[in-house]
């Protein structure tokens, strides 16, 4: 009933909060891997009438990043690279936070399909996009994390420190050196986050170490 009565003659406040309660919803199911449900409610979306509105493209393609993220939560590599083209098609403008997501799945889903070295060029191209700003986002070192348990520990102290973001990401670079077997002289404080960071590295690696192949694993 929601979904019809957002129309054209709804005004914006009323259909931001409907752009954000759905969104929400999606984000939540996701969290809970039901994803049958995300699937459904994301398509509900794209019967909004007004094909070609602005705003339903926005919601739409802002929807398809969950969606992309349940995908890869499945195994579904090429279903989550169609849908983080789809939400490229239809964003004009893109947050900081939802590009982030983007580059992120379409990094892992390529390690997913074994194209190891595109994989390498997506996380550059991430890393780079992260350089210009001053805040992370916030789910910026789970999401490495995974990365680097698929990419290798060593391969991706080797990528951050080629990149603009390095400094930037010095807590994780550091993180990534103790795991080497090294032990970089830094400030206290960056020892501390650093050393937090590798004991979620390790968790990770230990939880269901992906193959240096595929980078596939159930745990997203």
């Amino acid at each position: 009933e929601a979904i019809r009565g957002i129309t054209g003659r709804a005004d914006p406040e009323s259909r931001a909060l409907f752009a954000e309660a759905h969104l929400t919803r999606l984000a939540l199911l996701g969290a809970m891997g039901r994803h049958a449900e995300l699937l459904a409610a994301a398509n509900e979306l794209k019967r909004l009438p007004g094909a070609g509105d602005a705003w339903r493209d926005r919601l739409i393609g802002r929807a398809s990043i969950p969606v992309a993220q349940s995908r890869l939560a499945v195994g579904n590599n090429e279903a989550a690279l169609r849908a983080v083209a789809e939400a490229e098609g239809l964003l004009a403008e893109v947050s900081t936070e939802d590009r982030f997501r983007i580059g992120w799945v379409r990094a892992f889903a390529l390690l997913g399909l074994g194209d190891r070295g595109r994989s390498e060029e997506e996380t550059r191209a991430l890393l780079s996009a992260l350089a210009a700003q001053r805040l992370l986002p916030s789910e910026c070192v789970a999401r490495l994390i995974d990365l680097t348990a698929g990419l290798g520990v060593r391969e991706m102290r080797d990528l951050i420190v080629a990149s603009p973001a390095a400094e930037l990401l010095r807590p994780l670079t550091v993180a990534l050196e103790y795991e080497l077997g090294a032990t970089p002289r830094v400030a206290v404080e960056v020892a501390e986050v650093a050393a937090d960071i590798q004991s979620r590295l390790r968790s990770r690696l230990a939880d269901e170490p992906p193959s240096r192949t595929t980078g596939t694993s159930r745990r997203l």
